[in-house]
């Protein structure tokens, strides 16, 4: 898995390798940010790759209940081709996110259930367009 976190982190940094460079030096471009991520994952990659290595024990890790992951995986993926077919960020975001609260919560199966998904994940979609389109002028085309 961190292999996988580093193939990541380094397709990550290439790929902000394509994003437009600040305008001058004394602030910081769009490029910046996806960069220090990659960077900051591949090196705690590696440290915690050091740190498994020299443990005498290893222990397996166990997955709690697969079939949520795999959900949340089939989910996620769903919502990524929508939007790249659709468009409609935010429509596709509030969906993704009602759903999974929905599975998520442990509550029994209801309305409230559902207003309760429907009202995070709508406070949860303002956020995201308050932060991303209106402070940082971020748009999600496609």
């Amino acid at each position: 898995m961190l292999v996988v976190c580093v193939v990541i982190a380094v397709a990550f940094f290439v790929s902000s390798m394509s994003l437009p460079e600040s305008p001058n030096s004394k602030t910081i471009g769009p490029s910046f940010f996806p960069r220090v991520v990659s960077v900051f994952l591949v090196i705690s990659s590696i440290i915690s790759f050091i740190t498994t290595y020299r443990k005498e024990e290893n222990k397996r890790v166990e997955l709690g209940n697969i079939k949520l992951i795999v959900c949340t995986i089939v989910i996620t993926s769903l919502f990524i081709f929508a939007w790249q077919l659709f468009g409609l960020f935010y429509l596709w975001l509030f969906i993704l996110m009602a759903v999974l609260v929905y599975i998520y919560n442990q509550e029994k199966h209801g309305a409230k259930k559902v207003l309760k998904s429907c009202a995070i994940s709508l406070v949860l979609d303002l956020f995201v367009f308050i932060v991303f389109q209106q402070i940082l002028n971020v748009t999600f085309a496609v």
